[in-house]
């Protein structure tokens, strides 16, 4: 099972960060990533967090083509811990509670992202994601997103 949030701009409405949360991943393998790239293209979004318990994966479309490439993305790993350090919640859950925490870290990165951002996701997240989330509306979604969602 998994869960979707996406970050909108609450100005204009556009889709800015989606995040992808996969609680059944022991890891995520390269054909995961490459589906969730598409799903980022499929939408024109330009960056989003693929978590599982273990990883958070940023990705980062480069803009190096106009048509979908894995190519063109940057992927970036770094420990769900670490992303989580700076809002206390204790070990990372490896079931449904990861959607919890996961909505915890948006809504605190959303009211202050230089406060809730650890220092080694700072290089992952500026400027888009930071941007992207900072301030946002975030909706959430039971599953991976389809195509016509």
């Amino acid at each position: 099972m998994a869960r979707t949030f996406i970050a909108f701009d609450p100005r204009s409405g556009k889709r800015e960060v989606i995040v992808e949360v996969r609680p059944d991943l022991d890891r995520a393998t390269p054909d995961d990533l490459e589906r969730f790239q598409r799903r980022l293209y499929d939408r024109h979004v330009h960056a989003g967090l693929l978590i599982t318990p273990a990883t958070a994966h940023f990705v980062r479309d480069t803009l190096a083509s106009l048509e979908f490439s894995p190519a063109s993305y940057e992927v970036q790993p770094l420990a769900t811990a670490t992303l989580f350090s700076r809002i206390r919640v204790g070990a990372v859950a490896t079931d449904e509670g990861l959607y919890a925490q996961v909505k915890l870290w948006l809504d605190a990165v959303a009211g202050s992202w230089s406060t809730f951002v650890p220092d080694e996701a700072l290089p992952m997240m500026l400027p888009e994601m930071v941007g992207g989330l900072a301030e946002s509306r975030v909706e959430e979604w039971d599953d991976v997103l389809d195509a016509e969602e």
